[in-house]
């Protein structure tokens, strides 16, 4: 069982540089394309020629990156009394996951649009959009990634792997991540806590890994990825006085705190639970 502060000594260490890493990384199980609707997006990416090809509905291509980088491709069509009106968008950019939530934040793209007059083509307005994700079953049982409103309102839409992704994904050796969820006790914010894994409880490895996170509320997912292929113990520390060392008024998880080793978690676990509490 290593000390307390070389635990502490690794947690702060990743929580200072995680910030930027976290938020450059996308979860392994994500990575890839996938689509939503009923619409072909082929052909819509090159507006050159400002020609609108026929469609119907609605039709969504996002394409994620293990870098954090991804391409979107979205197509609408609404008819209403005769008027037709389209809404295209085509962005490239940095995708930011924090819990529950993802961000997408354009670099680059266009958004063109008109309200039943085709010949009046205007141009809309890049920005960041914010969704809740995550990944489950449609109403018909099928695996999909499920994106919706930030605010959880509504029913959120599923996007299904494309088949060459879902190919290449089926073919390629599983994913080595750690996923599970941490709550704090009492509805404390969550917000500057770093997870840590230490491969085979040795915290001063090379190999340990962590996840910073960002977001403020009591309770979020979590996932730890780019592992090896040991068994890990896995730690959750908020050092509020930031002087290195556990002290009243931080929080960690239970098991931080429990005498003994820490039971070591399995590659590939996805529902690890942690509770943060007070040290009192």
């Amino acid at each position: 069982m290593h000390t307390t502060r070389i635990i502490i000594q690794a947690l702060i260490g990743l929580g200072l540089t995680l910030g930027a890493a976290s938020a450059a990384s996308v979860p392994a199980n994500l990575v890839g394309e996938w689509r939503a609707g009923d619409t072909s997006t082929s052909g819509y990416e090159n507006l050159s020629t400002g020609q609108w090809r026929s469609a119907r509905s609605e039709s969504y291509r996002l394409r994620l990156a293990a870098d954090g980088s991804y391409e979107y491709v979205g197509i609408m069509l609404m008819q209403s009394a005769g008027c037709e009106s389209r809404i295209f968008d085509t962005e490239k950019g940095q995708a930011v996951f924090s819990g529950g939530k993802l961000t997408l934040k354009p670099t680059s793209g266009d958004v063109q649009y008109y309200l039943c007059d085709p010949k009046n083509v205007k141009k809309g307005t890049l920005k960041a959009s914010d969704w809740s994700w995550k990944l489950g079953k449609d109403s018909a049982g099928k695996e999909a990634l499920l994106l919706g409103s930030a605010d959880g309102k509504g029913n959120p839409t599923p996007y299904y792997r494309a088949a060459a992704s879902a190919a290449a994904t089926s073919a390629s050796a599983a994913p080595r991540t750690i996923s599970g969820s941490i709550t704090a006790a009492g509805g404390h914010s969550l917000k500057n806590t770093v997870i840590v894994a230490c491969p085979k409880g040795d915290c001063e490895s090379d190999g340990v890994k962590g996840v910073a996170i960002s977001a403020a509320g009591s309770s979020t997912t979590f996932v730890l990825s780019g592992l090896d292929d040991v068994p890990y113990a896995i730690y959750a520390l908020q050092d509020n006085d930031g002087n290195e060392d556990v002290n009243a008024g931080d929080w960690v998880n239970r098991e931080f705190l429990a005498d003994g080793d820490v039971p070591l978690v399995k590659i590939g676990a996805k529902n690890v639970k942690l509770e943060l509490v007070a040290v009192k």
